[in-house]
């Protein structure tokens, strides 16, 4: 007889494979999601051309940091967090979204 915190080398690599592919569907999920935030906010900046040219630098930003060209500094992220404007908020997120990062933080 097995002790009952016994576990197989097996089962508990499934499960570490599982999680991990979990946070990496996750991860993806949220680059797309600020990729979309982007998108939208390039659009709503069209009133004014300041705006839009920071949403221009945000989006070609976003491309270095997905390609590993370069790392965000602190100064970089404060620059582009104007462009939010609260839209990642708990209130503001919708259901799915708010599911999944429940489930990625357990």
């Amino acid at each position: 007889m097995l002790p009952s915190t016994f576990q197989e080398k097996d089962v508990e690599q499934e499960k570490l494979k599982k999680k991990l592919k979990a946070k990496l569907e996750m991860a993806k999920f949220l680059q797309d999601t600020l990729e979309e935030t982007a998108l939208e906010a390039d659009k709503k900046a069209n009133r004014s051309d300041e705006k839009s040219n920071l949403n221009h630098k945000f989006s070609e930003f976003m491309k270095n940091v997905r390609s590993n060209a370069m790392q965000p500094s602190t100064e970089d992220i404060l620059k582009y967090s104007s462009l939010f404007e609260n839209e990642m908020t708990l209130d503001n997120l919708n259901r799915p979204l708010l599911i999944a990062l429940c489930q990625i933080l357990g």
